[in-house]
Formats: structure tokens, C-alpha cells, sequence
């Protein structure tokens, strides 16, 4: 007969060890994301960046706490991954958050490896705490998106900002990597940066076979490559972006499937008429926008707002006036 007594307490050991490590684990986490004004995260042979607190990051504590206390009542292991992925990590709008997430554990690099959605967001109010350069930037985005499994992100969102003297723009060449890493799987993207040259995107960007929705902001156009197309995209915004002589045309000209276009405070030079050409465009949105003259050529065009409307417009011959809101 097997040893009762002796089975009894070696699974008492073997529960105090398991409730140790829950301890120490919710311990470890407690000082890590709980206490601390600032998340160091090494990127790289170059040293150690601090992210100040955010409001985001006190949301991702809590969800942290949850998960910690489940654990002391069941085998963290056993959850599946879709639900924490899917019902927690996917909820999280701040790619910077999730890599801090990632330095966990081994379990959480891989759960926050299946992420399909990246949105980072490097504003004016974060440097104020954390004077962040260019190239900082760029080290943190990489170490995100180089860490999903097979590019499979399907949502990427990138604004960088920079109000003082100090701090340039992104470097194309990264962002371009960047697009190149989730061309696969990409669906809907946006990007602002301020005083990006977009043209010299537009190449990876065509590369993209399922991008649906771009969103292009504080940059500007100077010419449109031969070759780019864009035969999926349905959804197009323009805000703050400066288009030289007939690019906007052009850009148009390359998007069989636009359904809705937003031109928002951009202005377009070295052209006195600006001639929007398109058989599928739906809803045609210009908000405080500076154009010589503006002519549309869209059968399907059902909505058309222009606000204000301080430059002529001529629509389609044979129609006086499109509906609009």
C-alpha cells in the first residue's frame, strides 16, 4: 500500500511551493506596474527607455491584478489563449503598454505576439515627461511590430508628432520597413508624422494586398511613383497634407475601389484646378481645405460636403448639384 501520509504531504508542499510562487508572482507584478512613475523596457544593446504612467497603463494594471488573482485559484496555464488575447490584449489601444506587457513573462511575449492591432501614440503631453527623439520612436515601434507572429497585424496606427525644434520626423526609411513587415495582413492604417514625404511611402504601401482604410496625415506629397495601385482600398483620408501640382489626381486615378475620400485642412499648389476623376467614389468630404478650383467627375457620387466652400466647384456635366449633408 502506498504511503498516505507521505502522498498528503508531499501535495501540501507542492501546493505551499505553487502558492509561493502566486505570491511572489503578484508581488513582482505590484512593484513593476503598480508603484512605479516610469516602465524601464531595454531596446536592444542601447540601453533602457522609461515610459511615464499613463492613464492606459493604470487600465492594464488592473487587468494584470485580475488575471494574477485568477491564477491563485487555477492553473494560469489552463486559460485559453484566445480569450486573452482576443477579450483583454486586443481591448489595449497602446502598442507601448503592450510591450511593456510582454516583458512579463514567457507566456505574455507569446500572448501579446498574437495582438492584430498596434496603435502607437508619441504626443506632445508624453515627452513633456519622457523626452523622446526620433530614433527612440523607432526603437520602440520595431520591437513591437518585429514581434508578431508572421506580420499578422491588421491594424497599424502610428502618431508622431513633434511640436518643439529638437525633434524631427520619422525616418522613412523605418517606416517603409515597418509597412514592408505587415504588407501581408494589413487592413487598415494610419500614419502621422509630421513633414513625411508620403511619396516615398507609396511604393510599400501598393504592396499592401488587403489595405482597405489609409489615413494620411502632416506630410506631403511630391510626385506619385509609376506602378503604385491600390486595388482594395475603400476608405482614404487626407489631414494637414500638403499635394504638389496634380498628385492628389493622380493618387485618386489609382484607386479603383474608393468608396469614401476625406480631405481635411490640406491645400494642393502649382495647379489652378484640382480634378477629382473617380467610377466609385461614394461620399466626397473637404473641411477646411485650400484649392483653387475644384472639379468632380463621379457618377456614383451620392454625398459631397465641402465646409466652407471658399474655392469654385464644377460637378459633372449633366448634373447641377450633388446630394449633400
Amino acid at each position: 500500500m502506498p504511503d498516505e501520509p507521505g502522498k498528503k504531504k508531499e501535495a501540501m508542499v507542492a501546493s505551499r511551493s505553487q502558492s509561493m510562487e502566486f505570491a511572489h508572482q503578484k508581488t513582482v507584478f505590484y512593484e513593476m506596474y503598480v508603484t512605479r512613475e516610469t516602465w524601464p523596457i531595454a531596446i536592444g544593446p542601447n540601453g533602457t527607455i522609461n515610459f511615464p504612467r499613463t492613464e492606459c497603463d493604470l487600465v492594464l494594471a488592473r487587468l494584470f491584478g485580475l488575471l494574477v488573482l485568477r491564477s491563485l485559484m487555477a492553473d494560469f496555464q489552463s486559460l485559453p489563449d484566445d480569450l486573452i488575447v482576443d477579450s483583454i490584449l486586443s481591448k489595449i489601444r497602446d502598442a507601448k503598454a503592450l510591450l511593456r506587457c510582454s516583458a512579463v513573462a514567457r507566456d505574455w511575449r507569446r500572448w501579446t505576439a498574437r495582438v492584430p492591432a498596434l496603435h502607437f501614440d508619441f504626443p506632445k503631453s508624453w515627452k513633456q515627461d519622457c523626452v523622446v527623439r526620433s530614433l527612440d520612436a523607432e526603437k520602440i515601434v520595431w520591437a513591437a511590430i518585429s514581434r508578431v507572429q508572421g506580420g499578422g497585424i491588421g491594424e497599424l496606427s502610428l502618431r508622431f508628432s513633434p511640436t518643439e525644434p529638437s525633434l524631427v520626423c520619422l525616418c522613412e526609411n523605418a517606416v517603409q520597413l515597418w509597412i514592408q513587415h505587415v504588407s501581408a495582413s494589413v487592413r487598415e492604417l494610419k500614419l502621422s508624422n509630421k513633414g513625411c514625404a508620403f511619396s516615398e511611402l507609396l511604393p510599400s504601401l501598393s504592396r499592401c494586398a488587403r489595405l482597405s482604410s489609409l489615413s494620411l496625415e502632416f506630410g506631403y506629397f511630391d510626385g506619385i511613383p509609376q506602378g503604385c495601385r491600390f486595388p482594395e482600398l475603400k476608405k482614404c483620408r487626407f489631414a494637414n497634407v500638403i499635394f504638389h501640382g496634380d498628385d492628389l489626381e493622380r493618387f485618386v486615378a489609382c484607386c479603383p475601389a474608393l468608396e469614401e475620400l476625406t480631405i481635411d485642412e490640406c491645400f494642393s499648389t502649382q495647379i489652378p484646378v484640382v480634378t477629382l476623376r473617380s467610377g466609385s467614389i461614394r461620399a466626397l468630404v473637404i473641411a477646411e481645405t485650400r484649392f483653387n478650383r475644384l472639379a468632380v467627375e463621379a457618377e456614383k457620387l451620392g454625398e459631397l460636403t465641402i465646409a466652407p466652400k471658399s474655392f469654385p466647384v464644377d460637378l459633372l456635366p449633366g448634373k447641377s448639384e450633388y446630394p449633400s449633408n
